[in-house]
């Protein structure tokens, strides 16, 4: 590992594991699975970042790095990278995975909090913060490679982002990653049961109420579920604390058989790159979207949405419905499909 990481300080271009270590294009068939083991460290502690590859082909060895700023600064610290993991608290790879996810999500949680501070520039900018970002991230990955299928939509979406950027443009993809992150740790976490155990999963006649500031809706959605469905409605601020944080109280009172979430024009905002502002749906609504697609599936959360207010793109696949026109009715016929 040393080795590979002074010959990348040395390299003028992007290199792999085969290339530095073996002098080859492709690693020897005894070496494989100890260079995917070392790929995966490499990237757990971002002391490199890749370049090319990243498939079921290019993952015992072939990937192609340069070595990131902390990779540099570990070389230059003359620390042999055994004494790192060594330190390592946890073998990742002997875990039940329900850990390894329960700890990636309270990380998550975390940099989620990170991103809402003022000023955002000097928080996610900070060097130990991106550092803590990429780590996240590609535990994440590691993961998701090891359980999901490659060509799983939602998996290739959460590969494709660019992390070339600085701490702020890492935030902006840390918003369209999370929700993916939740739908992926949903479906590793749902595979542990077969098709027939969920669908023999005990209903609890309950729907969940995402909203932001708009009362009227969020009243009239209440109503048409209780009154019109005979369901009970949760709506958060609604439920007894229980001396729960505000995430252990979201968590106990998850417990549902589908998600309405209202997308309503609360905020504004723009990329980096877009000029004008976009009408959104408050942050919080936007997570706790992700947080159920995640934990009933896309075809169990409808999204009421304002004609106008933006739609990220990773939500496809997710039951939207515009709040003009006749929006009750479609909304009783399919909370009904849910049933039968």
């Amino acid at each position: 590992m040393d080795q590979f990481l002074e010959g990348l300080m040395d390299a003028s271009y992007p290199s792999s594991l085969a290339n530095i270590l073996e002098l080859e294009q492709y690693p020897s068939k005894e070496n494989a699975d100890k260079f995917r083991l070392l790929e995966y460290e490499l990237e757990k502690h971002a002391l490199v970042e890749l370049v090319n590859g990243r498939d079921n082909s290019t993952i015992n060895g072939q990937c192609e790095y340069i070595i990131s700023g902390k990779g540099l600064d570990f070389v230059m610290s003359g620390k042999s990278t055994l004494e790192l993991f060594e330190n390592d608290e946890i073998d990742l790879k002997m875990e039940n995975p329900k850990i390894q996810l329960d700890n990636l999500t309270q990380r998550a949680e975390e940099y989620l909090i990170l991103t809402m501070a003022e000023p955002l520039k000097s928080k996610v900018n900070k060097r130990e913060n991106i550092n803590s970002f990429l780590n996240w991230y590609y535990e994440s990955r590691n993961i998701f490679r090891d359980y999901i299928d490659e060509n799983d939509h939602d998996f290739k979406e959460f590969t494709s982002f660019d992390l070339s950027g600085n701490g702020t443009s890492l935030a902006s993809n840390f918003s369209r990653m999370y929700p993916l992150f939740n739908v992926l740790k949903g479906k590793i976490l749902n595979g542990q049961f077969s098709k027939e155990q969920e669908k023999l999963r005990k209903m609890n006649n309950k729907g969940f109420v995402i909203h932001g500031h708009n009362e009227k809706y969020k009243f009239e959605v209440a109503r048409i579920i209780e009154k019109k469905l005979n369901k009970e409605a949760i709506i958060l601020h609604e439920q007894a604390n229980k001396g729960k944080t505000v995430i252990e109280k979201f968590e106990s009172n998850s417990e549902v058989d589908f998600a309405v979430a209202l997308w309503t024009a609360d905020d504004q905002g723009k990329s980096s790159k877009d000029k004008e502002f976009q009408l959104r749906a408050r942050q919080n609504v936007i997570f706790e979207t992700g947080y159920f697609i995640g934990k009933l599936g896309r075809d169990r959360v409808i999204v009421l949405y304002e004609d106008g207010v933006e739609k990220p793109s990773d939500y496809d696949g997710v039951i939207y419905i515009s709040l003009s026109g006749n929006w009750w009715y479609n909304l009783i016929l399919e909370i009904e499909s849910i049933y039968k």
